[in-house]
């Protein structure tokens, strides 16, 4: 602190104020010091995302490791208009040429792990793993979310300002919503891209062909089993959509209590600033209208 400057000493007459120091033990500082470096945290739902991003890749691993490929498109036929995004362009007939079956796999692939990632980064913030992350900011945040510090103190700040203005005896929890995504809601609703992924996206690939070792048979599907694909792909993307909204809600709950708790606070510190004789009242003196 003595590199602080000392600005207009002797202004206001201090005498009877104290400053209080607050000592702390040798482990309370070497706490302090490892959570600004962030060795401290742990991300309490990377298993289940890592166990989405595995699946992602075992699927893509699956069909590139197939025999053959063949063409789709939007309604599982093997001949028709073909999927939307495959870039492939049109064949010499002028005639759209419809999407392979690896490529559709691959943008999958892409589409859902962009998804992914949203949730990944969000529960990086909240748990403080973000913090000296590549990708994030000085304080672990990024640039419509701030670090788990800053969080906190919205969260903290934010309950005790609504919990003091309802003036009811009942103390109501106004601060875990602020951290759904590495607590129960978040994960809940993660689980249901890792459920689409299991039970849709690769229960519709184990109905198509394979040789004995297992190896996809691409040529040989069918359109029953093209259809299936694609509408399993929909209700991942569904789920996938689902957590990104989550997401959304949530930092868009740490902007509109930035905004409340600024207005909020404003009174009780002004009161605040009154209750300090030293201080505050001094000032508060000069610039409150006399009551």
């Amino acid at each position: 602190m003595s590199s602080f400057p000392l600005i207009n000493q002797g202004v206001l007459d201090l005498t009877g104020c104290d400053v209080a120091t607050i000592p702390l033990p040798t482990e309370a500082l070497e706490f302090i010091q490892k959570a600004t470096t962030g060795e401290i945290f742990v991300n309490p739902v990377q298993d289940v995302i890592t166990t989405a991003t595995s699946k992602v890749t075992d699927i893509v691993n699956d069909v590139n490791a197939g025999i053959g490929d063949i063409f789709m498109s939007s309604d599982g036929t093997i001949l028709g208009t073909p999927l939307p995004g495959s870039g492939s362009g049109l064949d010499g007939n002028g005639l759209p040429i419809p999407l392979r079956l690896t490529t559709f796999v691959s943008n999958f692939s892409q589409e859902v792990s962009e998804k992914i990632a949203v949730y990944q980064e969000q529960s990086d913030i909240l748990s403080g793993v973000s913090i000296g992350k590549d990708g994030f900011d000085g304080n672990g945040g990024v640039s419509d979310m701030p670090g788990i510090a800053s969080v906190q103190s919205i969260a903290a700040g934010f309950n005790q300002v609504v919990n003091t203005l309802s003036n009811e005896d009942e103390l109501k929890d106004n601060y875990t919503q602020f951290f759904g995504s590495i607590l129960g809601p978040g994960s809940q609703v993660f689980e249901g891209v890792n459920a689409a992924l299991s039970g849709d996206f690769e229960g519709a690939l184990s109905n198509f062909p394979r040789n004995e070792d297992g190896t996809l048979i691409l040529g040989d599907a069918n359109v029953s089993n093209l259809t299936a694909l694609i509408e399993a792909k929909n209700d991942v993307v569904r789920a996938a959509n689902d957590v990104v909204a989550f997401v959304q809600d949530e930092r868009a709950l740490v902007t509109a209590a930035t905004t409340e708790l600024v207005k909020a606070t404003f009174g009780f510190e002004l009161l605040a600033m009154l209750a300090d004789p030293c201080f505050g009242e001094k000032v508060a003196s000069k610039i409150l209208k006399p009551s």
